[in-house]
């Protein structure tokens, strides 16, 4: 995967290398303030 990430960050001019420990995707969760999504 991180070869992929590699790669298609080269083709877009980015020349760095992703560190193998990055944190690439983080799940997360939001309720809003009334609890039903929405922040309103």
């Amino acid at each position: 995967f991180l070869r992929r990430v590699d790669t298609a960050l080269k083709n877009i001019g980015i020349n760095e290398r992703v560190p193998y420990n990055a944190p690439l995707i983080q799940f997360s969760s939001w309720m809003g303030g009334d609890r039903d999504g929405n922040p309103r």
